[in-house]
């Protein structure tokens, strides 16, 4: 219920702030356990991206987002998993997994900060080895940098194909070539975005 609330008044606040062009959405599985990847530009954008899904997305965020005034209330309102980046979070990884095998989309940035205006930042490993170990298809989704009343590009790509790392699941090396992939895949998504808006 808060869900879809926070998501109505997401598209009624602020999407009239940032008009936004769409593309692909017809890429997100109807169903079923899928993680969703996307550069992260502002707090904001978990509730401004999740109206562009008609799912539910539960996010991986920071532990400390809950300390942040009203977002972080709109946070525990909307749900998401909170994780320490300090240390291994077994708990949020196992939060993570339970989510994806009861069919549940997940929501990560892979970059781990907030990049306003680069194209994308340097990525982590973290939704690689989730997608690895869960054997769920990853979404990308690529939105330009976004400022009141111009236009916000959002490309949704094709799931990508890991099904040829799924049997070294566990090794270092083939979280690496998942994040690399997803990495191509957002920077190919972010070639279709205008340059200037």
């Amino acid at each position: 219920m808060f869900y879809t609330f926070i998501k109505w008044l997401a598209r009624i606040l602020l999407y009239p702030l940032y008009p936004s062009v769409i593309r692909g959405q017809g890429y997100i599985p109807p169903e079923g356990g899928c993680i969703l990847v996307s550069n992260h530009r502002r707090l904001i954008d978990p509730v401004l991206l999740g109206g562009y899904v008609r799912r539910r997305v539960v996010y991986l965020a920071k532990m400390e987002i809950v300390n942040v005034p009203v977002l972080g209330t709109l946070f525990r309102w909307y749900g998401y998993i909170a994780v320490n980046r300090k240390t291994a979070d077994l708990g949020a990884m196992r939060k993570c997994f339970a989510l994806l095998e009861r069919g549940g989309m997940l929501g990560i940035f892979p970059e781990g900060h907030r990049y306003k205006s680069v194209t994308l930042g340097p990525l982590e490993d973290g939704a690689g080895m989730i997608a690895l170990r869960a054997r769920c298809p990853i979404v990308p989704l690529y939105f330009s940098p976004y400022r009141l009343f111009r236009p916000l590009y959002v490309r949704f790509g094709p799931p990508l194909d890991l099904s040829d790392l799924h049997a070294r699941g566990s090794e270092a090396a083939a979280y690496a070539q998942a994040t690399q992939r997803i990495q191509d895949a957002l920077l190919s998504l972010a070639a279709q975005c205008p340059k200037k808006n």
